[in-house]
């Protein structure tokens, strides 16, 4: 007996096993890791291809005009994203009984500021342009500076000369 066989019947009384069977349980395993590497990695099928059939051309249609995606995100998420994005009536009933004055209601924004996104009370987009608070907007039509005063959650208040205006995503 060679040593190499010694060694494997040494290995199958250890394990309990009988080395013929072993063996070919060994084989087997071997044989069907390698087939599966030859498929994962093997050559790869050429592809089928169809012959086009001619016809006539026509041109494509013309894309449609994309407006602008408004989007709005929570400083301080709730958790829950079916939640309006107002104040809810709990608060606006607790500010009645406790006698407290409603918030100044402020002048609607001239047209020339157009707000198209507001990011965690963080950021905003004015005409284009992202900025943050404290940061001036210049109106194009009159030349007057507006410092950006407060960025919500749809909507952005702006000051300039003591007036207060209040532009929101919904127009």
């Amino acid at each position: 007996m060679s040593a190499i066989s010694s060694t494997w019947n040494d290995l199958c009384s250890k394990l309990g096993v009988n080395p013929k069977q072993f063996a070919l349980l060994g084989g087997v395993a071997i044989v069907a890791v390698g087939l599966l590497m030859f498929k994962v990695a093997g050559p790869a099928k050429p592809a089928k291809a169809a012959a086009a059939k001619p016809g006539p051309v026509s041109s494509a249609p013309a894309p449609a005009q994309q407006k602008p995606v408004e989007f709005a995100l929570e400083e301080h998420p709730s958790g829950n994203p079916f939640a309006p994005l107002n104040i809810p009536a709990a608060a606006v009933i607790r500010r009645a009984q406790s006698g407290e004055d409603p918030a100044p209601t402020l002048a609607a924004a001239p047209p020339a500021f157009d707000l198209t996104a507001t990011l965690s009370g963080e950021l905003a987009v004015i005409n284009g342009r992202t900025i943050r608070r404290g940061d001036v907007v210049i109106e194009a039509s009159t030349g007057i500076s507006w410092v950006v005063r407060e960025i919500g959650l749809r909507h952005a208040e702006l000051e300039a000369d003591g007036r207060l205006i209040r532009i929101a995503l919904d127009g």
